[in-house]
């Protein structure tokens, strides 16, 4: 015997084959359950389960679109396709070009207005843009307030120009001494565009366009 019978909101359908009423509505039972075939059903594949305020799935959710959600997901983890700047893997309804994508193996970057900002590997993080510290920034690196280079030692270093080669100054102190390390040409000391002071580090001599 096939029992079609009427839905009644606020009811478990329980027994016959669930239809939609009038008014578009279908009710179940609390157990949704799935099979991977037909030869028994003595248990179940997957499970919608519809526990107090949330609907429960007992094994992973595939969805070969996109998955949108206006309140909270709760899961053990999440994975997603790669993405790019554009569609990042990781979005935002109102906001679908800025979020989080996979751009290659070991790489997460974060894309706002469609374009990468921030890039993070096994090796660096590569800010692309503009870098401020309690401050938007003018440059290329703002810092708004005191700033500190050191080891855990005390040691520290600061080079501007090429690192450890040719061409640059480099500020070391090492917890006893402090050193000015230049292999950058000569120095030139300027007031706007004058030029006061230069300083030939190779030779030890220094002009002084002024009064000693």
């Amino acid at each position: 015997t096939l029992s079609l019978k009427t839905p009644v909101s606020g009811a478990w359908h329980n027994g016959g084959a669930p239809v939609v009423g009038t008014d578009g509505l279908m009710e179940v039972g609390r157990y949704i359950d799935f099979h991977t075939s037909n030869t028994g059903t003595s248990d179940y594949d997957v499970r919608l389960d519809a526990n107090g305020s949330e609907l429960n799935v007992s094994t992973n959710i595939r969805s070969q679109g996109n998955l949108e959600a206006v309140g909270n997901i709760v899961a053990g983890r999440g994975r997603y396709t790669d993405g790019n700047a554009y569609q990042p893997s990781i979005s935002f309804t109102s906001d679908t070009n800025t979020g989080m994508f996979r751009s290659a193996s070991d790489t997460i970057q974060f894309a706002t207005g469609g374009a990468y900002r921030i890039s993070v590997n096994n090796f660096a993080t590569v800010i692309n843009q503009d870098c401020g510290i309690g401050v938007t920034p003018l440059a290329k690196f703002h810092v708004n307030g005191t700033s500190l280079v050191r080891t855990t030692t005390g040691v520290g270093d600061f080079y501007l120009g090429n690192v450890a080669t040719a061409n640059h100054f480099r500020f070391h102190t090492n917890n006893s001494n402090t050193y000015f390390d230049m292999n950058c040409g000569n120095v030139y000391w300027r007031d706007g565009g004058s030029t006061r002071y230069t300083f030939f580090p190779s030779t030890a001599n220094m002009t002084v366009n002024g009064t000693i």
